[in-house]
C-alpha cells in the first residue's frame, strides 16, 4: 500500500505529533515551537528560492567544497541549501523531531541553547566535511541531523533523557 519512503515520512510525522502532544501542557512549548518553525522557514525559503529562482546556483556556490578555500564558505551556509525538494523534505522531518527533543530538555529549553548547540554541530560537522569529504559539493542539513542525533544520544546516556 505504502512504499518505504512514504512509511518513513509517516513514521516521522507520527513521532513528531506524539512528542509535541506530550509537551502541550508546558506553558513554554509555544516559544520552543517558534524556534523550530523559524529555523524551518529560513531553510525552506532559502532552498526554494535557490531551486526555483537560481537553478541551484547558490547551492553550488555555498556548498562545502572539501579542501578548497572557497569551500570554507559552505560550512555555515550549506545546511540552508538542498539538492531538490525531496532532499529538503527528507532533512526537514528528522530535524523537527530531533530539534524538538533538544528543546524539551530541562536546562536546554531555550532558544539560545538550541542555537548554540546547532552552530557548534554545524561548525564541527562542516569543518570535518571540508577536511575529509569526498571531492564533491556538499549541501543539506544531514550533518546537522546526525549531529543532533549524536548529541541526544550522548546526553541521554549521561542523564537518561533527550
Amino acid at each position: 500500500m505504502f512504499n518505504s519512503k512514504s512509511q518513513v515520512i509517516f513514521l516521522y510525522l507520527v513521532l513528531g505529533v506524539v512528542v509535541m502532544a506530550l509537551y502541550t501542557n508546558d506553558p513554554s512549548w509555544q516559544g520552543r515551537l517558534d524556534v523550530l518553525r523559524d529555523s524551518v522557514i529560513l531553510t525552506w525559503t532559502t532552498s526554494l528560492m535557490n531551486l526555483l529562482l537560481f537553478g541551484n546556483g547558490l547551492g553550488r556556490l555555498f556548498g562545502i567544497r572539501p579542501r578548497q578555500p572557497i569551500g570554507l564558505l559552505g560550512i555555515p551556509f550549506s545546511p540552508l541549501f538542498h539538492r531538490d525538494f525531496g532532499h529538503l523534505l527528507a532533512n526537514t522531518l528528522p530535524f523537527l523531531v530531533l530539534g524538538w527533543l533538544i528543546l524539551v530538555q530541562g536546562e536546554l529549553a531555550n532558544a539560545s541553547d538550541f542555537y548554540t548547540i546547532t552552530v557548534t554541530i554545524l561548525l564541527i560537522g562542516g569543518f570535518g566535511t571540508w577536511l575529509f569529504g569526498r571531492e564533491a559539493i556538499h549541501m543539506g542539513a544531514s550533518g546537522l541531523i546526525f549531529g543532533i542525533l549524536a548529541f541526544c544520544s550522548l546526553v541521554g546516556m549521561r542523564d537518561q533523557r533527550c
